[in-house]
C-alpha cells in the first residue's frame, strides 16, 4: 500500500498520465525500498552456528540488531511472499515503460530515417499505436499484483512488439542492402549499430565486413589499374599539373576511405587488416608517382643558402 501511494501520489496521479521518466523514478524508489527490507531481514537473522538463545542474543545485540528467537518458526515466503509478487509486477512495469519510451520516438522518426516509404512507416506506426492502446487502456489497477490478467496482456504486447520488430528488420535490411557496396556505408552503419539492441537484424556484422572489404579492395584494384594509363591532358591545366592533381585526388580519396574502414571496424579482423595494408602500399605507389611527376615538372634544385651568406 505504501508503494502504491508513492507511485500514484495517494491516488492523485494516473499511471499513464505521468511521463515515463517520472513513473520509472517512482518505481525504482519502491524497488530500492523492497531491497532494503529484504537486506534488513537477512542481516537481523541470528547466526546459523549460534544454537543457544543467549549466544545468538548477545551476537545480535553487539551488532545493534533486533533478535529473532529461534523458537519462532515462520517461512520467508510468509514474510516476503506479497512483496515478491509486487516486485515482479513493478519490474514488468519498468520494462514496459522502457519499451514505450524507446520505441515510440523511434517509430515517429521513421527508424532514424532508414525507412523511406510513407506507407510502410504509417503501417508500422499504426500497428504500434494499436498495441500500445491495448496494453495501456485496460480498466484494472496495474499496481494490483493479484490481478493476473496484466501478465497475460503484457505477454500479448511483447508478442505483437516482436512481430513489429521483425517487420522493421525486413524493411530496413531491404533498404540498406546495397549501401555496403558504396562508400556511403559509414553513416548507415552507425545508425544500424544503435538499433541492434531494439531490432533483431538478420544480417550479421561479419557479413557486412566482408561486403565492405570486398568493395574497398575492388576500388584499390581499380586505382592501381588506372595508374598504368594516366589521364589525358586536362583542359585547364598543363599536362604535368593535371596528372599531379589527379594523383592528389586519388590519395585524398584513398585516405578518407581507409580512415572510414579503420574507424568502423577493428584492425584485429584479418580481412580489415589485410585491406588496410594493401591501401598503405598503394598509397606509397601514388606518392612515388606524384614525386616523379613533380621532379619532371620542376627539375631545378634549390641551392643551399648557407653557401651564400649575406
Amino acid at each position: 500500500m505504501v508503494c502504491k501511494n508513492h507511485v500514484t501520489d495517494r491516488g492523485k496521479d494516473c499511471l499513464w498520465g505521468l511521463s515515463y521518466e517520472a513513473v520509472r523514478s517512482r518505481l525504482e524508489s519502491c524497488l530500492a525500498l523492497m531491497a532494503a527490507y529484504r537486506q534488513s531481514y537477512h542481516t537481523a537473522l541470528p547466526p546459523k552456528k549460534a544454537k543457544k538463545k543467549n549466544l545468538a542474543s548477545s551476537v545480535c545485540s553487539e551488532k545493534g540488531l533486533f533478535y529473532f528467537p529461534t523458537s519462532v518458526r515462520c517461512s520467508i515466503h510468509s514474510i516476503f511472499g506479497k512483496m515478491d509478487l509486487l516486485e515482479e509486477r513493478f519490474g514488468k512495469l519498468m520494462t514496459l515503460m522502457n519499451i514505450l519510451e524507446t520505441h515510440g520516438d523511434l517509430l515517429e522518426n521513421r527508424i532514424d530515417g532508414l525507412i523511406v516509404e510513407d506507407d510502410v512507416s504509417n503501417d508500422l506506426l499504426r500497428r504500434y499505436n494499436a498495441a500500445l492502446k491495448d496494453i495501456t487502456d485496460r480498466p484494472y489497477d496495474y499496481l494490483d499484483f493479484r490481478l493476473k490478467c496484466f501478465d497475460h496482456h503484457f505477454s500479448e504486447f511483447k508478442n505483437k512488439l516482436q512481430e513489429i520488430r521483425s517487420h522493421i528488420s525486413d524493411c530496413v535490411e531491404k533498404t540498406i542492402s546495397e549501401i555496403w557496396n558504396t562508400t556511403a556505408y559509414d553513416r548507415i552503419l552507425s545508425k544500424r549499430r544503435r538499433l541492434e539492441s531494439l531490432i533483431p537484424f538478420r544480417e550479421s556484422e561479419s557479413s557486412i565486413v566482408k561486403k565492405v572489404v570486398f568493395r574497398f579492395e575492388n576500388d584499390l584494384r581499380k586505382i592501381e589499374k588506372g595508374m598504368k594509363k594516366m589521364p589525358g591532358k586536362p583542359a585547364k591545366f598543363t599536362k604535368h599539373t593535371g596528372k599531379i592533381c589527379w594523383l592528389m585526388h586519388l590519395i585524398r580519396s584513398l585516405d578518407e576511405d581507409s580512415a572510414a574502414l579503420s574507424k568502423n571496424f577493428s584492425d584485429e579482423i584479418p580481412e580489415v587488416d589485410t585491406a588496410l595494408k594493401k591501401a598503405e602500399a598503394l598509397r606509397n605507389k601514388l606518392i612515388d608517382a606524384m614525386d616523379g611527376l613533380t621532379l619532371n615538372w620542376y627539375p631545378l634544385k634549390v641551392c643551399n643558402i648557407e653557401l651564400f651568406p649575406l
